[in-house]
């Protein structure tokens, strides 16, 4: 995985996020308050760029586990349902929830539902990262899969998760070649991708979804793409909150990380239960989202502001700098391990690194539990996918 520039580790992430999330809107509208907006992102960005400094990492024992046949037979389960549901995902006519359904989740049971939705999602990848080890078709076959599963969901960056999450495990599996020219292609797409799947989110019912997509860029003109751009990108809407937290002094240490210890206690025993940080921001700047049921999101700066003021910024980004580095280096220090030990570290990262971007929107303190949880999976399946390898080999060798 040596190479002369990657194009996805997490500093140039942040980094490009910062820009478009940050300087661009910035560039827009200048004025006073933006200016002290800008200060606070420059001492948070240095803060993050000091933890990425650590050269710490974890460091992994060679292991070579023999072709477990349970887990090839999960994994052929799990993409036989993912290929069949994907068909008729793209193929049936379906009833497309809203997005403001999204943060309808005021029973607590609704959590413990994502959690093992969340867990079988994971469980399930780490399953594919060892599949699509062996061969380059396993891999755009099981890619195929999940593009066709999200690829209507109402949340634009799930419905992109497939493409994020896979092209980067590609790239360092090699099956994809990334350079300058492909990403810039990219960059430049990317307004009008946002565009039209920002108008073709919206709750629809008895009509199949690529009909929608259809009829969505045929209508598109160029007055009515450029209208919509500003909300579509989300850029200008998260830096004008973001510039209102700060002046306002908007800080809520109980809607912020420290939320994950409370979270799992249902509303019917604490009815007053501090909501999650992105409906308090609607709830603050944009009423008529939070009336319908909305949150908002004010980058990971505004975020890491309301946890705890300046001191929340340079705290917290500075442990998500740390924490990221010693992910990128436990990547990409492990040399002298197995493939299929490569193939799960690099699934892992992928993972992360899609998580990463819901951070830097400003969903850290909401969606924390979620690397948590990857991190806890992905640790449980290792330890009993080596340790059930290592003690058959004993046991025969004993034999």
């Amino acid at each position: 995985m040596n190479r002369s520039f990657d194009y996805f580790e997490v500093k140039y992430l942040f980094i490009f996020l910062t820009i478009y999330f940050i300087f661009i809107p910035f560039a827009f509208k200048i004025n006073f308050f933006g200016f002290i907006t800008i200060l606070i992102v420059i001492i948070g960005s240095a803060s993050f760029f000091l933890g990425y400094k650590t050269n710490k990492f974890f460091l992994l024992a060679e292991k070579k586990s023999k072709q477990n046949l349970i887990l090839i037979g999960i994994g052929t389960l799990f993409l036989l349902n993912d290929l069949i549901n994907g068909m008729n995902n793209i193929l049936s006519v379906r009833d497309i929830e809203s997005y403001s359904s999204l943060y309808d989740q005021k029973d607590t049971l609704s959590l413990y539902m994502q959690i093992v939705y969340l867990s079988i999602y994971f469980i399930k990848y780490y399953i594919y990262a060892l599949i699509m080890n062996k061969n380059k078709v396993l891999f755009y076959l099981i890619f195929l899969s999940q593009i066709m599963i999200f690829f209507n969901s109402p949340t634009r960056l799930v419905a992109l998760s497939p493409f994020i999450i896979f092209i980067i495990y590609g790239y360092y599996m090699r099956y994809i070649k990334i350079n300058l020219l492909k990403i810039i292609i990219i960059f430049l797409s990317l307004p009008f991708i946002f565009v039209v799947l920002l108008l073709s989110r919206g709750k629809s019912e008895g009509v199949n979804y690529i009909e929608i997509i259809e009829n969505t860029i045929n209508n598109l003109t160029l007055d009515s793409f450029l209208s919509i751009l500003k909300v579509a990108l989300e850029s200008f809407k998260s830096f004008e909150d973001l510039t209102n937290i700060i002046t306002e002094n908007f800080v809520h240490l109980e809607s912020g990380v420290i939320r994950i210890i409370f979270m799992p206690i249902s509303r019917t025993i604490w009815d007053d239960k501090p909501e999650p940080l992105a409906r308090i921001i609607a709830q603050e700047f944009s009423p008529n989202a939070y009336a319908n049921n909305g949150g908002m999101v004010a980058t990971i700066f505004g975020d890491t502001f309301i946890n705890g003021h300046i001191l929340g910024v340079i705290i917290l980004l500075f442990i998500l700098g740390g924490i990221s580095k010693i992910i990128y280096n436990t990547l990409h220090k492990n040399i002298h391990i197995s493939k299929d030990q490569i193939a799960i570290l690099i699934m892992f990262y992928s993972n992360f690194i899609f998580h990463f971007i819901y951070y830097m929107r400003g969903f850290l303190s909401d969606l924390l539990w979620k690397t948590l949880l990857l991190v806890i999976i992905y640790f449980i399946l290792y330890k009993l996918q080596y340790q059930i390898s290592y003690r058959k080999k004993r046991n025969f060798n004993e034999s």
